[in-house]
Protein backbone atom coordinates (compact mmCIF):
# COMPACT_ATOMS: atom_id res chain seq x y z
CA UNK A 1 0.00 0.00 0.00
CA UNK A 2 2.60 2.89 0.56
CA UNK A 3 4.91 1.71 -2.66
CA UNK A 4 1.07 3.05 -4.44
CA UNK A 5 0.71 6.54 -2.32
CA UNK A 6 4.82 7.25 -3.37
CA UNK A 7 3.73 6.24 -6.95
CA UNK A 8 0.34 8.63 -7.00
CA UNK A 9 2.87 10.93 -5.16
CA UNK A 10 5.58 10.89 -8.15
CA UNK A 11 3.49 10.85 -10.94
CA UNK A 12 1.25 13.86 -9.82
CA UNK A 13 4.52 16.37 -10.19
CA UNK A 14 5.15 17.13 -13.45
CA UNK A 15 8.54 18.13 -14.38
CA UNK A 16 7.59 21.92 -15.84
CA UNK A 17 6.20 22.50 -12.58
CA UNK A 18 9.18 22.90 -10.88
CA UNK A 19 10.06 25.61 -13.05
CA UNK A 20 7.15 27.56 -11.97
CA UNK A 21 7.00 30.58 -9.75
CA UNK A 22 6.31 29.69 -6.16
CA UNK A 23 3.56 31.89 -5.87
CA UNK A 24 1.72 30.16 -8.51
CA UNK A 25 2.01 27.00 -7.11
CA UNK A 26 0.78 28.05 -3.61
CA UNK A 27 -1.98 29.65 -5.22
CA UNK A 28 -2.68 26.49 -7.18
CA UNK A 29 -2.67 24.47 -3.78
CA UNK A 30 -5.08 27.17 -2.34
CA UNK A 31 -7.58 26.83 -4.66
CA UNK A 32 -7.13 22.92 -4.70
CA UNK A 33 -7.93 22.68 -0.91
CA UNK A 34 -11.08 24.79 -2.04
CA UNK A 35 -12.25 22.64 -4.71
CA UNK A 36 -11.49 19.43 -2.24
CA UNK A 37 -13.59 20.72 0.25
CA UNK A 38 -16.26 21.26 -2.51
CA UNK A 39 -15.61 18.30 -3.71
CA UNK A 40 -16.46 17.13 -0.02
CA UNK A 41 -19.24 18.71 -0.07
CA UNK A 42 -21.33 17.12 -2.76
CA UNK A 43 -20.53 20.06 -5.70
CA UNK A 44 -18.17 18.59 -7.71
CA UNK A 45 -19.53 20.71 -10.75
CA UNK A 46 -19.10 24.00 -7.71
CA UNK A 47 -15.30 22.29 -7.22
CA UNK A 48 -14.64 22.41 -11.51
CA UNK A 49 -16.32 25.64 -11.55
CA UNK A 50 -13.98 27.08 -8.65
CA UNK A 51 -10.34 25.42 -10.43
CA UNK A 52 -11.42 26.84 -14.15
CA UNK A 53 -11.74 30.00 -12.98
CA UNK A 54 -8.86 30.08 -10.19
CA UNK A 55 -6.12 27.94 -11.58
CA UNK A 56 -3.07 30.12 -12.68
CA UNK A 57 -1.49 27.84 -15.77
CA UNK A 58 1.60 25.46 -15.77
CA UNK A 59 4.64 27.04 -17.74
CA UNK A 60 4.88 25.73 -20.89
CA UNK A 61 3.29 25.45 -24.05
CA UNK A 62 -0.44 24.63 -23.89
CA UNK A 63 -0.27 25.57 -19.51
CA UNK A 64 -3.51 26.82 -19.73
CA UNK A 65 -4.70 23.43 -21.02
CA UNK A 66 -3.00 21.31 -18.87
CA UNK A 67 -3.58 22.97 -15.38
CA UNK A 68 -6.73 21.35 -14.90
CA UNK A 69 -6.74 17.81 -15.60
CA UNK A 70 -3.07 18.32 -13.85
CA UNK A 71 -4.69 19.46 -10.46
CA UNK A 72 -7.50 16.90 -10.62
CA UNK A 73 -4.91 14.33 -10.92
CA UNK A 74 -3.54 15.81 -7.65
CA UNK A 75 -6.72 16.44 -5.85
CA UNK A 76 -7.46 12.68 -6.55
CA UNK A 77 -4.26 11.46 -5.39
CA UNK A 78 -4.75 13.69 -2.34
CA UNK A 79 -8.30 11.87 -1.67
CA UNK A 80 -6.69 8.62 -2.26
CA UNK A 81 -3.82 8.88 0.28
CA UNK A 82 -6.47 10.33 3.19
CA UNK A 83 -8.16 7.13 2.13
CA UNK A 84 -11.39 9.17 0.49
CA UNK A 85 -11.98 6.77 -2.18
CA UNK A 86 -15.46 7.49 -3.28
CA UNK A 87 -13.89 11.25 -3.78
CA UNK A 88 -11.01 10.10 -5.18
CA UNK A 89 -12.42 7.82 -7.94
CA UNK A 90 -14.75 10.91 -8.82
CA UNK A 91 -12.01 13.22 -8.76
CA UNK A 92 -9.89 10.54 -11.16
CA UNK A 93 -12.91 10.29 -14.02
CA UNK A 94 -13.14 14.38 -13.79
CA UNK A 95 -8.90 14.31 -14.18
CA UNK A 96 -9.74 12.04 -17.23
CA UNK A 97 -12.50 14.26 -18.70
CA UNK A 98 -10.67 17.34 -18.52
CA UNK A 99 -7.47 15.33 -20.24
CA UNK A 100 -9.44 14.31 -23.00
CA UNK A 101 -8.35 17.60 -25.35
CA UNK A 102 -5.19 17.39 -24.07
CA UNK A 103 -4.07 13.08 -24.59
CA UNK A 104 -6.07 13.75 -27.83
CA UNK A 105 -3.53 16.14 -29.35
CA UNK A 106 -6.22 19.30 -29.62
CA UNK A 107 -3.54 21.61 -27.11
CA UNK A 108 -0.78 23.07 -27.49
CA UNK A 109 0.98 21.15 -24.83
CA UNK A 110 4.25 19.11 -25.92
CA UNK A 111 4.01 15.29 -26.37
CA UNK A 112 6.27 14.94 -23.10
CA UNK A 113 3.82 16.56 -21.36
CA UNK A 114 1.40 14.63 -23.21
CA UNK A 115 3.33 11.56 -21.94
CA UNK A 116 3.31 12.76 -17.96
CA UNK A 117 -0.41 13.25 -17.70
CA UNK A 118 -1.04 9.66 -19.70
CA UNK A 119 1.79 8.09 -17.30
CA UNK A 120 -0.29 10.02 -14.12
CA UNK A 121 -3.93 9.03 -15.38
CA UNK A 122 -2.44 5.35 -15.51
CA UNK A 123 -1.56 5.00 -11.94
CA UNK A 124 -4.94 6.55 -11.26
CA UNK A 125 -6.84 4.08 -13.45
CA UNK A 126 -4.85 1.26 -11.88
CA UNK A 127 -5.02 2.28 -8.01
CA UNK A 128 -7.88 4.67 -7.59
CA UNK A 129 -10.46 3.21 -10.61
CA UNK A 130 -9.00 -0.08 -10.04
CA UNK A 131 -9.22 -0.74 -14.62
CA UNK A 132 -6.26 -2.28 -15.16
CA UNK A 133 -6.71 -2.66 -18.81
CA UNK A 134 -7.36 1.51 -19.15
CA UNK A 135 -4.30 1.66 -17.16
CA UNK A 136 -2.14 -0.38 -19.35
CA UNK A 137 -3.38 1.32 -22.10
CA UNK A 138 -1.87 4.52 -20.55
Amino acid sequence: MKATVFLLTLFSLPIPLLSAPADDLRHNQRTRRVAMDQFRAGSPANALSHLRQNLRPEPGAGGDQTALPQNLIEIAGDFYNRRELRLAREAALQAQQAAEPVLAGRSAATTSRRAQLYASLGVLYESVLFDLTTALAC
